[in-house]
C-alpha cells in the first residue's frame, strides 16, 4: 500500500536514516476510533491515501509550518503493508477535516494510520517545498491596492 506523509526537511534527514516511527496522534475527530477499537491512546503514522494537490496541499504545508516551525517541507511517499494499518484486519475508515483560520483545506480527506514503523527503504522523498520561495515565485498571488 502507498500513503503520503508531510513533514519538515529537518525531520526527513532523521527519517531517511531511522525510518518513520509511530508518534502520539491526539485528534479529537478520532476519539470514536479509540472507543471502537478499545484502545486508550493512539500511536501511529498519519498518511494520506492520495498525494495532496492545490488547496489540500497548501493546507497540509501550512499545518506543517505551524507545528514544525520550519519553511523547508517535504512530501514522503511511503510503502507499507495492509497488516500495518490501524484496526487490521478490520477496515477502519479514517478521514481528515482540516481548517485553519477559517481556511478549509480538507473535508473527509481519506487517510490511513500506520501503527508499525516504516523502514527507510520504504520511504521516498517525492517533493520538497520551501514556503518562502513558493510565495515569492507564485505569480497568481494578487492583492488589492488601495
Amino acid at each position: 500500500m502507498i500513503g503520503y506523509h508531510y513533514t519538515s526537511y529537518k525531520n526527513y534527514k532523521v527519517i531517511s536514516k531511522v525510518g518513520l516511527l509511530p508518534y502520539l496522534i491526539s485528534k479529537l475527530e478520532l476519539s470514536w476510533v479509540l472507543r471502537e477499537l478499545k484502545i486508550p491512546i493512539l500511536y501511529g503514522i498519519w498518511t494520506f491515501q492520495k498525494r495532496q494537490q492545490k488547496r489540500k496541499l497548501l493546507g497540509s504545508l501550512l499545518w506543517q509550518l505551524g507545528t514544525k516551525n520550519e519553511v523547508d517541507l517535504v512530501e514522503l511517499k511511503c510503502k507499507f503493508n495492509r497488516e500495518d494499518l490501524l484496526g487490521y484486519p478490520r477496515s477502519v475508515k479514517i478521514t481528515h477535516n482540516g481548517d485553519m483560520w477559517n481556511f478549509i483545506y480538507h473535508v473527509n480527506e481519506p487517510a490511513r494510520i500506520v501503527v508499525k514503523p516504516i523502514e527507510p527503504e520504504n520511504i521516498k522523498l517525492s517533493r520538497t517545498f520551501n514556503l518562502i520561495q513558493l510565495i515569492e515565485t507564485t505569480s497568481t498571488i494578487t492583492g488589492v491596492v488601495e
